[in-house]
């Protein structure tokens, strides 16, 4: 597991996190990145979008509680920090459930990965149309405007 880890997870989640050094100050833009960079990277690693959400679903969530036993608490506390300074500054929607942000920006880029492999009713699904699904809810929502 420390070996699948090293090798294979913290090298993409670290291409994630860099999202955010670089638009520190822009959290629409850094979480508009994040949506892409997620998507391309279930594009190119299959097993990707299906580890991540068994280890987000799943009742062994070996993955999560080997991180947390490494890095401790620390990033997670350092997130929902982030968020509700941005809520604060009023750089994102005050509405949001700081905790829920980006389990729900995840399930709406990977659960359509990982579920595309398995089930023909989704198989015609491309990154760009999850990509741009995915955006479409975190800018607009779901109320139509016009």
């Amino acid at each position: 597991l420390d070996v699948v880890i090293e090798e294979r997870f913290l090298p993409l989640r670290s291409q994630i996190m860099a999202i955010f050094a670089t638009h520190r100050d822009d959290p629409v833009t850094a979480l508009t990145e994040m949506v892409r960079m997620l998507a391309v990277l279930a594009a190119r690693y299959e097993w990707f979008a299906p580890l991540w959400m068994q280890e987000a679903i799943g009742e062994m969530p070996v993955l999560r509680q080997n991180l947390a036993a490494r890095f401790g608490d620390e990033r997670y506390q350092q997130t929902l920090a982030s968020v509700k300074g941005w809520q604060r500054e009023g750089k994102i929607n005050p509405h949001l459930t700081p905790e829920l942000l980006f389990t729900s920006l995840l399930s709406l880029v990977l659960v359509p990965f990982s579920r595309m492999r398995n089930d023909e009713r989704l198989a015609g699904l491309t990154t760009d149309m999850i990509i741009h699904n995915a955006l479409a809810l975190m800018h607009q929502g779901i109320k139509n405007n016009g």
